[in-house]
């Protein structure tokens, strides 16, 4: 599975960390960035090179980090084809994949432990979307938002 990685400073520890874990289990890890922790690094422009590899590649996935996850999901979330959620627990990562086909993972670092945001991260990449009733829905998203 293709996984495009991002992270500002907030998250740029836990994105170090779970790059070689993701690569550990077979997947395909772009990364796009933070390169280094630098304060000054804001969640924007990684999320938007997140969105744009994604958009590339329609069936990848992406992961970003950040201090809390808010920003990076309500910006990603303006883009067609791009279904982002903050979760901070497996069960929510779960249902988020099943019925509302999520295909970016955004976490906060300040809030969830390392060791949660692995299993958040295995359940979201294992969890198949069900279609049926929630296709409709989910096809409403691509009528809005910015190509």
């Amino acid at each position: 599975m293709k996984i495009v990685l991002a992270a500002d400073h907030g998250g740029f520890e836990f994105k170090e960390k779970i790059k070689p874990w993701l690569i550990s289990l077979g997947h395909t890890v772009v990364d796009v960035g933070a390169f280094k922790h630098d304060k000054l690094d804001g969640y924007d422009k990684f999320t938007l090179a997140a969105v744009k590899k994604m958009r590339e590649d329609k069936n990848s996935f992406g992961i970003v980090f950040c201090r809390t996850g808010a920003g990076p999901v309500m910006l990603a979330n303006r883009f067609k084809r791009i279904n982002a959620v903050a979760c901070d627990s497996a069960e929510l990562a779960r249902l988020t994949r099943a019925k509302n086909n999520a295909n970016m993972l955004c976490l906060g670092a300040d809030y969830l432990s390392f060791d949660t945001c692995k299993e958040i991260i295995e359940i979201f990449l294992n969890t198949q979307f069900l279609e049926g009733i929630y296709r409709a829905r989910i096809d409403t998203h691509d009528k809005f938002g910015e190509d």
